[in-house]
């Protein structure tokens, strides 16, 4: 009986250790892996190794991040919980399979749109400087509706997905919310954007412009052309900003605190922001 513990001790030892030694397999690039495969198409293994990660790593963070991959995919916590990939049939998976496929495809579209939107507002708004050096913004209003008419259809996606909250949250420091939404929508289609919300738009494109000519500024890499974008940046940044307090100031999108905005305003007031 003595012996017969023994072994039972040591072959349950043995077990717990090979358990530990298979928890401990799974490291980041398992989930890289797993995150190629879904690229590629193969939702299947993609799928199958999720959960396995999910289920068996040690580490939380893991488990976490392989949790975000299968509820990005589309699947909802409940079915996460219960999934089993060995016990589905064939024509199972195919069914999963092929309803995640459709989920990817239309956040791919989401995505495109998205960007093609933001695409479509930077060419829309164009800040120039004139020959007396004051920046003059040039505003094309038909491609201004066509761009918030793309990211109006993002935001009233029937996906939940990331760029559609991304969407709806620039659209709501627009001030496009609630009933405004479907008259919004409906000016956009049309090109005939109202006013107060083209003024929005253009505010808040020019805001996106004056971060970036604040990274210019604040580049530490040496290259050939960071003197000319850092002159560039200067003149043309603090002529957006004195242009935008001057036309733009009773914008929600200019009220809004800003370090970008305190950033130029410290220039336009004689501040140095030690960047030059």
């Amino acid at each position: 009986m003595i012996r017969l513990s023994c072994s039972l001790l040591m072959a349950c030892a043995t077990a717990v250790s090979l358990a530990a030694a298979e928890v401990q397999r799974f490291t980041e690039l398992d989930l890289k892996q797993a995150e190629v495969l879904a690229e590629e198409g193969d939702l299947h293994s993609a799928v199958t190794s999720w959960l396995k990660i999910l289920r068996r790593a040690e580490e939380k963070d893991l488990r976490s991040e392989a949790r975000e991959h299968l509820e990005r995919l589309g699947l909802s916590k409940q079915e996460i919980f219960q999934l089993d990939p060995g016990a589905l049939k064939p024509e199972e998976w195919d069914k999963l399979l092929s309803r995640l496929a459709a989920a990817v495809a239309q956040r791919q579209r989401q995505e495109a749109d998205f960007d093609y939107a933001r695409g479509v507002l930077q060419l829309a708004v164009s800040p120039r400087l004139d020959a007396a050096g004051k920046a003059r913004i040039d505003v094309q209003p038909k491609e201004l509706s066509r761009a918030l008419d793309l990211m109006l259809q993002v935001a009233l996606s029937e996906t939940n997905g990331e760029h559609v909250r991304e969407a709806q949250s620039e659209l709501e420091q627009l001030g496009v919310t609630g009933a405004q939404v479907g008259a919004v929508r409906k000016a956009a289609a049309e090109g005939k954007l109202p006013p107060e919300i083209q003024n929005e738009l253009v505010c808040s494109v020019c805001l996106h412009r004056l971060h970036r000519y604040r990274e210019w500024l604040e580049e530490r890499v040496e290259n050939d052309e960071q003197p000319v974008r850092k002159q560039l940046a200067q003149r043309l940044g603090l002529a957006l900003y004195k242009c935008l307090a001057a036309q733009y100031a009773q914008t929600a999108v200019y009220k809004r605190p800003s370090d970008d905005l305190d950033f130029w305003r410290d220039i336009a007031h004689g501040g140095d922001p030690k960047t030059f």
